[in-house]
């Protein structure tokens, strides 16, 4: 009897044993599911403002067209990456206004110092012969040929002056006007690389 309550219990044993090894619970692994950026709304350009800059932005726009286009972008800006593009499109344009400006400016003042080159020249020649008729005049005419020479050569040595500034002025403009198109150029660049566009050759 006891022999046989002995093996009983090893079959009962080895029977629970394989019951709970069969009923075992498994972990539960959990996949990771990757979780999306939160992207800030102000950091996107809005899709119809961008088409607007896109338009802007090819190389084939005139300033009229470009002009055209910053007026219809103005009620297409809403996020401050919308701000941000559509400023740098103004200030592009801006720049390129006072750019040409200057350079009308610049001209202008070269033409006047020319004037003002030719005048003296003029006014010395004058100088220089009433010079040379006052040495050959009696002495009743000397006198006046003198004074009529000295306030040409006065004349003269002014208009020389005022050239002189007239060309230091279009010199500054010229130089004014290369750095807002250095400006106006970045600004350009800068424009296309928010619109994802490659960079011009």
């Amino acid at each position: 009897m006891k022999r046989i309550a002995f093996v009983l219990f090893l079959v009962s044993t080895i029977l629970m044993t394989a019951f709970a090894q069969t009923t075992q619970t498994k972990p539960v692994v959990h996949k990771k599911v990757p979780v999306k950026p939160v992207v800030d709304p102000q950091t996107i350009l809005s899709p119809d403002l961008k088409q607007t800059l896109l338009a802007a932005a090819d190389p084939a726009s005139t300033m009229a067209d470009i002009r055209g286009y910053i007026h219809d972008g103005r009620v297409q800006v809403r996020t401050a990456k919308d701000r941000t593009v559509f400023d740098g499109l103004v200030k592009y344009v801006q720049f390129t206004d006072d750019a040409r400006a200057k350079a009308s400016d610049a001209s202008r003042d070269a033409e006047a110092a020319s004037s003002l080159r030719s005048i003296a020249s003029d006014d010395m020649s004058k100088a220089a012969e009433n010079k040379a008729t006052a040495s050959r005049s009696n002495k009743d005419f000397q006198s006046a040929f003198q004074s009529q020479a000295a306030s040409y050569s006065d004349a003269a040595v002014k208009a020389n002056k005022d050239a002189d500034d007239a060309e230091k002025q279009s010199q500054d403009e010229l130089a004014e006007e290369r750095q807002d198109l250095q400006t106006a150029a970045a600004l350009y660049v800068a424009l296309r690389a928010d619109l994802g566009l490659p960079a011009l050759p």
